[in-house]
């Protein structure tokens, strides 16, 4: 009966990340195909090379140089960025780390201020909210001016991605916690930090959580827009350095390093939590 259980309980699960990895193999075997047919000429132009007339101009286009396929852009990693990927991988993660998590520090406090007081929220929340819609690379000229060069102009902007989209999500689930649940508990006895951590923490964290996640994939936007513009090393240089040397197929290497390692951290951190609060709070997910 329990290996019954077990298999009926697990089975979607493996059926889920099947066609999710037939999926990314057909979009791989797609990329692969469409980047070696010019789909501005036909037949295909010796060299991939197209006009393409935008508005009246004749743009010459060389395909396979602007959209290299997946193959070109493996060998490209192999014999130009291997290398020197563990440095960039290892610099970028230090400072998306250290920036994530102090913002996540000053955050999640910020957010329960304004979820709790009138006075905060009459004055933190108004603050956050103005500042909230500003681009966080919109930042970049004011925190070289405050930093200088190096590190800490990138690991600010990328506290001002996440700091305001976690201090709003934390506020707004503390908020949205049902009435019911809240009175249920009082009458029960439940107050102080009996209620803060036994009723109010497990009813707020999924929206919170959800929060952290945004704010996460925020971050890898800060960092790579940061250091696009004035790094020496780290996942958003390679991109520009692709740039520079006009190389798609490096470009394109950084954004993949980048993807990879966005989702590996919301899959294997992120669910790794999301999962230990289902077991812990008892929380259940409906599938249709």
């Amino acid at each position: 009966m329990t290996a019954e259980l077990q298999k009926i309980k697990y089975q979607p699960k493996h059926k889920k990340y099947l066609f999710q990895s037939l999926f990314i193999i057909l979009v791989v075997i797609a990329w692969e195909i469409f980047a070696w047919i010019n789909p501005f000429h036909w037949p295909p132009a010796r060299g991939g090379a197209a006009a393409l007339n935008i508005f009246g101009y004749n743009i010459s286009l060389n395909y396979s140089f602007l959209f290299p396929p997946p193959s070109a852009v493996f060998s490209k990693f192999v014999s130009v960025i291997a290398g020197e990927v563990i440095r960039d991988i290892s610099g970028s993660l230090r400072r998306l780390i250290i920036a994530y998590l102090i913002s996540i520090a000053l955050a999640i406090p910020s957010g329960m201020l304004i979820a709790f007081f009138k006075k905060a929220e009459n004055t933190i929340d108004v603050l956050v909210k103005i500042l909230y819609p500003i681009p966080g690379i919109a930042w970049l000229p004011l925190a070289i001016l405050w930093f200088g060069l190096g590190d800490m102009p990138i690991m600010f902007i990328i506290f001002t991605g996440a700091f305001f989209t976690v201090c709003i999500n934390t506020a707004a689930a503390i908020k949205n916690i049902d009435p019911i649940l809240l009175r249920a508990a009082k009458n029960l006895g439940a107050k102080g930090l009996n209620k803060f951590f036994k009723v109010i923490i497990p009813a707020a964290f999924p929206q919170l959580l959800t929060g952290l996640r945004i704010a996460w994939a925020y971050s890898w936007r800060s960092l790579a827009a940061a250091e696009m513009l004035i790094a020496t090393y780290g996942l958003g240089f390679i991109i520009e350095y692709g740039r520079m040397v006009h190389d798609a197929a490096i470009v394109m290497c950084g954004m993949i390093l980048i993807g990879v390692l966005g989702i590996l951290v919301d899959k294997g951190i992120f669910g790794f939590i999301e999962n230990l609060t289902i077991k812990r709070w008892g929380i259940t997910i409906t599938k249709a």
